[in-house]
């Protein structure tokens, strides 16, 4: 048996000596055996093996994410992974010597929570990819209804997390994506909800094309009718757009 419940796991864990902290994030406390979410946590260990970042269980019923890190880890230039930056405001539930709570100090400075920034290559498929899953079910929302409703929903998902990736910032989980956007975007959030509300698959369509140009606005909006995006063979080439579309001109032209 791992733990009889998420009080009896962090006794367990602060008794190992393995183990320097304890530290957790997300919306659930120890204490809360509710179902419905996860546990979230960063435990701390002297030594790690080396391809192993976290351990995913259950415990009393409750999903538990336990994120395994080193001293080490803690103070690299850049975090392991997107979610390390919750380290910096996570609860600390066990910290007997104060390191934790010393070296997570300047992680904010240090971690500074951006993404990079989108390439050319980056921006063309997030416009493309976008406006495509809607083209694809513009004419068959009658004809092919089950098609129709998998394309929209999922790019639906796709735009919650692309709403951080054009604005080159680390996507922070489902849960606070949407709280994050509910006090950014207030429309956006909306048309999510309105988009689940409906009913009707036109008006699904007519949601997702409204919520599709709010969340691609800071690089241009979806692809358009009479434009050209062109795509590279690794997301570093540039001028891409231009190269294409006089490449495409010189295949027409037969003159």
């Amino acid at each position: 048996m791992i733990a009889t419940d998420l009080p009896d796991l962090i006794r367990r864990l602060a008794c190992n000596p393995q183990v320097i902290g304890i530290a957790r994030y997300g919306g659930r406390s120890p204490r809360d055996t509710s179902l419905g979410g996860d546990f979230d946590i960063f435990v701390v260990v002297r030594e790690r093996p080396v391809d192993l970042e976290s351990v995913h269980f259950h415990c009393g019923g409750i999903p538990v994410d336990m994120n395994l890190r080193t001293m080490e880890d803690l103070r690299r230039d850049e975090p392991l992974t997107e979610i390390d930056h919750t380290v910096a405001t996570a609860e600390i539930l066990y910290d007997p010597t104060g390191t934790i709570a010393a070296v997570r100090e300047d992680i904010g400075a240090r971690w500074k929570p951006e993404a990079s920034r989108l390439t050319e290559h980056e921006v063309g498929m997030n416009r493309f990819c976008q406006q495509h899953a809607l083209d694809k079910v513009r004419h068959r929302l009658d004809t092919e209804p089950l098609l129709s409703e998998l394309l929209l929903a999922t790019n639906v998902y796709w735009l919650l997390m692309t709403y951080f990736r054009v604005r080159s910032r680390p996507y922070p989980g489902e849960k606070e994506a949407l709280r994050i956007i509910g006090d950014e975007e207030p429309a956006a959030h909306a048309l999510m909800a309105a988009f689940y509300d409906a009913t009707d698959r036109g008006e699904k369509l007519r949601i997702s094309e409204e919520l599709t140009e709010l969340v691609l606005r800071p690089i241009g909006g979806p692809w358009r009718e009479g434009e050209t995006i062109s795509f590279g063979t690794h997301t570093d080439a540039v001028d891409l757009n231009e190269t294409g579309e006089a490449f495409l001109r010189e295949l027409l032209d037969s003159e």
